[in-house]
């Protein structure tokens, strides 16, 4: 229904959940993502492997980037815990050859950054912490390991930005309903005003359905 928030894990989830109706999906990319390359801060980091007491990265786009980074080293090298969130991050450092310990993804008013935060420090990480990150990105995981004492330090590896404007709101004309899974996508949406206020917004994680209730682009179910 429009106008309403459905809590989705993923876009397989929706596709599961709407085979049997009369819904027209259709997938277009909003957001563009660019490499920070070269890299000089994440290069100094991971110069110093037994200075961290662990590792994060919380997208698969950064664990794909960090992936590409510690191959560039040699074979030996002893690497701190490398932690991340959920499957779909976890896969580019395991094809890599890397053991990654895979946090929870998010859950109730909690986001994935921050449960994976939460994991973390069950298991007793030392520090600090080395978090692999896109820019701009939301403070939850940072804040929760700093509040419980542990130093993080963070190195930005790809920005993400919105397309052009006009290209923001052709999606919107075109849509009843639109998913959305960055804080990021939903900061650029609020941004074209009344003429972004037209579709339904259906966020997929708790961090997104916040920033989608803060930017007031719909009600909450």
């Amino acid at each position: 229904r429009p106008g309403q928030f459905y809590r989705l894990q993923n876009f397989e989830t929706l596709a599961q959940r709407t085979a049997d109706t009369t819904l027209t999906i259709r997938r277009q990319p909003l957001l563009e993502h660019q490499p920070i390359v070269p890299n000089p801060a994440l290069a100094d980091a991971l110069a110093t492997p037994a200075e961290w007491g662990a590792i994060v990265v919380t997208s698969p786009r950064g664990a794909q980037l960090l992936a590409d980074a510690l191959a560039t080293w040699a074979d030996g090298t002893h690497w701190p815990p490398l932690w991340g969130v959920g499957d779909a991050t976890a896969a580019p450092l395991r094809a890599a050859g890397r053991i990654l310990q895979v946090g929870p993804g998010g859950s109730g008013a909690e986001g994935a950054a921050e449960s994976l935060a939460g994991a973390m420090l069950a298991a007793m990480v030392r520090g600090p912490i080395l978090f692999v990150a896109g820019e701009p990105h939301r403070p939850d995981l940072e804040a929760r390991l700093t509040d419980a004492g542990l130093a993080v330090t963070t190195v930005a590896v790809y920005r993400t930005s919105a397309v052009p404007d006009v290209e923001l709101l052709a999606a919107v004309d075109r849509a009843d309903l639109m998913l959305v899974a960055s804080p990021t996508l939903v900061a650029a949406l609020a941004a074209q005003g009344d003429d972004a206020l037209r579709p339904g917004y259906v966020a997929i994680g708790a961090t997104t359905a916040a920033a989608c209730r803060a930017a007031g682009l719909a009600p909450v179910a």
